[in-house]
């Protein structure tokens, strides 16, 4: 009896530690489906019949399932790429940049090279992750020279990315074929395979979740890593300790710029085939680089956690499209809706943590996010 009470009290604690460590990002989600249900309410929908179609589009059926995981893949590495900045101390914000310079590098390798199969898609997949890494050096570079802001830097540099991809696909390489301003379609041999016909599934999905896991051992479980969120936690404390924080802080840095451009490889090889832009903006469904800044807070800046996180943000996603494609609810409005939801759950948790660092500045722990 004493030993089952025992687990009992053990698991209750559990519970409650769990709860007390994501009960803002809990009550944030009911928060905003509540804001929306009033919403709807106030102009005349049912959101009951709304939030049903929501699910039926993310879970219901193969095609509705895969849509929602297609959608995971690409917003789960650009929230890994998030965490992984905060995680180094260097608040990059510029995955939507990012993300979009290593689809154009990805497809530019799909086209231009015949390989066989599968060192076709490795080679394509890692200029897509270059294609990453290249676009956030600039930031990286003032930081080190100018000591500039790369919150700022990187933000900026995500508003050029979208006119210099247009100019590349506009100009230099162009499809001759097509009427849009897009790049010739990627080889067959560059395609990730897929694995829930008749969806765009692929097996970007499982890397997804291998690059997860692999981030999580490496942060966590490795000295680099260790060194990584040390410097990100407390750089004059890690300096005073003999850890090297530029190296380190720019270590994770180039990995988060990494991850951004491994999403777009991902968008490009499995989903569009090829790079395309519409009126200075990427052509996807989604802007994947934003939506990982709501991923990886909701996940409480962990990559398991981000996993969930953006299972959540996939379903919303292709829910939304689902009631654009299939209810009255017209799509201008599906929108405002969606960012609803990712507004009122990401401020919250936006300001809880810019909260803890202030309250560790003001405590005597100086802590740069820059």
């Amino acid at each position: 009896m004493a030993a089952e009470e025992s687990k009992i009290e053990k698991f209750i604690s559990k519970t409650r530690s769990f709860f007390l460590k994501f009960h803002v990002q809990f009550l944030s989600v009911i928060l905003a489906f509540i804001v929306c249900s009033l919403i709807l309410l106030i102009v005349g929908y049912n959101p009951i019949s709304v939030i049903v179609n929501i699910f039926i589009g993310s879970f219901v059926g193969k095609s509705n399932i895969g849509s929602t995981l297609v959608s995971m893949t690409t917003i789960l590495l650009t929230g890994l790429s998030f965490l992984t900045s905060i995680k180094c101390g260097l608040f990059n914000i510029g995955m939507q940049g990012q993300f979009l310079m290593g689809a154009f590098l990805a497809s530019l390798a799909g086209f231009a090279i015949s390989l066989p199969a599968p060192l076709h898609i490795f080679l394509s997949v890692l200029a897509g992750t270059l294609g990453g890494v290249l676009w956030i050096l600039p930031a990286l570079l003032l930081k080190i020279r100018r000591d500039a802001s790369v919150l700022l830097t990187t933000l900026m540099l995500s508003f050029i990315a979208p006119f210099f991809g247009l100019f590349l696909v506009r100009i230099p390489f162009n499809n001759p074929d097509t009427a849009v301003a897009d790049t010739p379609y990627i080889r067959p041999s560059a395609e990730l395979p897929r694995i829930l016909p008749p969806s765009k599934l692929n097996i970007g999905f499982l890397i997804s979740l291998v690059v997860a896991v692999i981030l999580y051992v490496f942060l966590w479980k490795t000295e680099i890593g260790y060194k990584i969120r040390a410097v990100g936690f407390d750089k004059e404390a890690s300096h005073f300790m003999g850890i090297d924080v530029s190296k380190y802080r720019g270590l994770g840095f180039v990995i988060s710029g990494g991850l951004a451009g491994l999403a777009g490889s991902m968008q490009v090889l499995g989903v569009w085939g090829r790079f395309f832009m519409t009126e200075g903006r990427a052509g996807f469904s989604t802007a994947p680089g934003w939506m990982g800044i709501p991923v990886g807070l909701v996940g409480g800046l962990h990559p398991i956690g981000a996993m969930f996180s953006s299972l959540f943000f996939g379903a919303l996603d292709s829910g939304f499209m689902y009631i654009d494609l299939f209810t009255n609810v017209p799509a201008p409005f599906a929108g405002v809706l969606l960012g609803t939801i990712v507004v009122i759950i990401s401020t919250p948790l936006l300001i809880k943590y810019l909260g803890e660092k202030i309250s560790s500045i003001l405590g005597g722990s100086k802590w740069n996010s820059e």
